[in-house]
């Protein structure tokens, strides 16, 4: 009888062993089947978030990430002896655009060409209007493809397939000087971007004149659109035109156009890459763009960004 005790005892020593480790093991499955779901959704969380924010297009929609486009002062650069008057060329007969001598280029300064009069003193045109993104109320007409980001504006379209759309802004200019930076940002494969000058509304849709540049492509075009029968017609002033003066992927490639009369002016960079004579239009709005070749992933948006946007008149 003394030993039923000593029994017990010993059975309960060798069960609790036992139970412990049961609890044991059953933690440690617990924690290993629950640790990489728990992660898991952590970081589909974290990617919905993400993804969330990059549709957006609002003023938490884009960061400026990269500094803007150089100033491509390109006179620095030029020694004087080699800067001569270009006089074949004049605006508005008082003002003569610099050159190279040597390569007969045109000399510019923040990428913008450089006037002065025949007696070679500088040229300043005033400045008509200048918007660094800042104020919501500036003018833009989004129609819920752009908005204020930062000190950029972003224009996103986010539908399937290819296609493209802009703002517009409500003020109109005639005879002018515009400059901006602009650059795409990821992904930029099949995907261009466009500053519209002179537009003038059709209804839905409006006349103008377009430059489209495919950073990727290093190519530009110059567009006339056109309304007609309730269908658009694209005229291309010039046509698709590589130019190792843009800057492929999500750098910032600074755009001047210059439009006096029939005559447009097109720099990138601080390199003229092109010149064309058409009076369709003689005076309209600007309008910021973008858009998605049909090669272009067809679910992956398409988003530009545009800052240091200045118009300067083109009279002294």
């Amino acid at each position: 009888m003394a030993l039923e005790p000593e029994e017990s005892t010993i059975a309960d020593d060798v069960e609790q062993p036992a139970g412990s480790g049961r609890k044991v093991g059953s933690i440690l499955l617990i924690v290993l089947v629950l640790l990489p779901v728990l992660l898991l959704a952590g970081a589909f969380g974290w990617l919905w978030n993400a993804s969330a924010h990059r549709s957006s297009a609002g003023v938490t929609g884009a960061t400026v990430a990269d500094a803007p486009a150089a100033a491509a002062a390109a006179r620095q650069h030029v020694s004087e002896v080699d800067q001569g008057i270009e006089f074949s060329a004049t605006l508005e007969g008082s003002a003569y655009p610099l050159k190279e001598m040597s390569t007969g280029k045109l000399i510019t300064e923040d990428g913008a060409p450089i006037y002065v009069t025949s007696d070679g003193n500088r040229v300043h045109s005033p400045i008509l209007w200048q918007d660094d993104f800042t104020n919501p109320n500036s003018g833009w007409d989004s129609r819920l493809v752009g908005g204020y980001a930062q000190g950029e504006y972003r224009v996103l379209l986010a539908r399937d397939g290819a296609g493209s759309d802009h703002a517009r802004h409500v003020q109109q200019f005639g005879d002018f000087m515009l400059r901006t930076d602009a650059r795409l940002d990821r992904p930029t494969d099949g995907v261009y971007l466009y500053l519209g000058f002179r537009f003038q509304e059709r209804g839905q849709n409006a006349d103008g004149y377009v430059l489209v540049v495919t950073p990727d492509d290093q190519t530009f075009r110059l567009e006339l659109w056109q309304q007609e029968a309730g269908a658009q017609k694209v005229v291309r002033l010039i046509d698709d035109t590589r130019s190792p003066a843009i800057q492929s992927g999500t750098r910032w490639n600074r755009l001047v156009v210059r439009a006096q009369g029939q005559e447009i002016l097109v720099f990138i960079n601080g390199q003229q890459v092109g010149r064309v004579n058409d009076g369709t239009l003689q005076t309209g709005t600007l309008a910021l763009g973008v858009g998605k070749r049909p090669d272009a992933l067809s679910l992956a948006t398409a988003d530009a960004r545009f800052a240091s946007l200045t118009v300067t008149g083109t009279s002294r």
